[in-house]
This record gives structure tokens, sequence and C-alpha cells, in this order.
């Protein structure tokens, strides 16, 4: 069995709560005798590259004309889909494994029929609505956020009953 591990963030080190759970996750498909393989694929290589600020705050003004929220923005860029699609196009996965809300996107670019493993470390849309109420009281801003976090619940939910 070959399995494509999509993620964020790969932090080798182990320097945090949730890369420590991610390595865990890849050592347990590792141990697995049916798997031959599991390709990673990492949107950032390296824990420093991926707390870019201006990034994510394009990523916020970008949202307000999309679909999709902001958190989804940050991460969906054609370097990446390039890199998931090659590796769909040269290798026959029997499982993708999404790691994050951010990520299901992907979803779009794999073939119909494709079994995926959803693994959330997080309800993603409640801590992200948890984190935008500190600016409620912000007329615009809260306004703005709050509308952004009701597009992360319904993309996640809407993502999550696809896989």
């Amino acid at each position: 069995m070959n399995i494509l591990f999509l993620s964020t963030v790969n932090d080798a080190k182990r320097s945090y709560g949730g890369s420590v759970y991610t390595h865990a996750i890849l050592d347990m498909l590792r141990s697995i005798n049916a798997v031959q393989k599991v390709t990673e694929v990492y949107y950032f290589n390296d824990i420093r590259e991926s707390n870019l600020k201006m990034n994510k705050i394009i990523a916020l003004l970008k949202s307000a004309f999309a679909d999709l929220p902001a958190k989804c923005i940050y991460y969906q860029n054609t370097r990446y889909s390039d890199r998931v699609a090659a590796e769909i196009g040269k290798n026959n996965y029997d499982i993708v494994v999404i790691e994050h809300a951010e990520l299901l996107w992907v979803l779009d670019l794999l073939r119909a029929g494709q079994k995926v493993v959803y693994i959330a470390q997080n309800v993603e849309h409640i801590v992200y609505s948890q984190f935008v109420s500190r600016y409620a009281s912000l007329p615009l801003a809260g306004r703005f956020l709050a509308r952004d976090a009701k597009k992360m619940k319904d993309y996640e939910i809407d993502a999550v009953k696809r896989t």
C-alpha cells in the first residue's frame, strides 16, 4: 500500500505539540506491514517559514472576494498544488491522508474515487471562531473576521462530507 501524506509544516525537530502528533501518525503508518511507502508533501519544509505575517494579511484580504476562508487561501498556491498534482500523476496512491482543514482544498486535485483520510488535530472552525471572537468589539474588523470564521465552518463541514 502506498500513502500520500499531505500536511502544512514539516517540523522534524518536533518542537510543538502539533508536530509531535503529526510524526506519531507517520510513525504509526510506517509500522503497518501492508504499507510499502509513505510520501510526505508539506507546504512548508521548515517551521520558520510558516509564520509569514504579510502572507497572512494578503490571504485575509483575498478572502473578502473568495469562497474560501483566509486560512485556506494562505495554504493554496500554484507551487503546492503543482507538487501535489505531480505526486498524484506519477504515483498510484492507495490512500491520500490530508492533515489539517486548511488543506482540504486539495480534494479538488484528486481523481474521482480516491480514498482519502482526513486527520484533524482540532475542529478548526471552532478554534478559528474562538480566535476571531477577540475582535468582535471592532466594528469593521469584527464583522469581517466573523464572516471569515463562518466561511471556515461551512468549508470544513462541506469538505469533511466529501472525504
